[in-house]
């Protein structure tokens, strides 16, 4: 699952707040890509190339959606709501502001 959230923390951008490029231009941003072994549209990206090598931090293996969703392709529409993937997102943005207002 890519997203513009790990985009944003990549480019050290904060939507929304009064930090700017040059504030945040110490921040060292991440890419972990979440995929499910069963969603034909997501998998493991690290090992495509070496250039997916060098930008993607993680790949993470997640089993999104409930028991009608998590064995098939429907689980590509279950990320968001998947409790790993929301702690995993919702942790990095908090080091994001603590690093952000430790720097100011």
């Amino acid at each position: 699952m890519s997203s513009k959230i790990a985009i944003a923390i990549a480019h050290g951008i904060c939507v929304g707040n009064e930090f700017d490029q040059e504030e945040s231009s110490n921040l060292e941003g991440e890419w972990i890509n979440f995929y499910n072994k069963s969603d034909v549209m997501g998998y493991p990206l690290k090992s495509l190339n070496q250039a997916y090598s060098e930008a993607v931090t993680e790949d993470q293996e997640v089993n999104a959606g409930g028991w009608l969703e998590s064995w098939n392709p429907l689980s590509h529409c279950s990320y968001w709501t998947d409790e790993s993937v929301v702690e995993t997102i919702a942790t990095g943005l908090h080091n994001v502001l603590q690093r952000l207002e430790e720097s100011n």
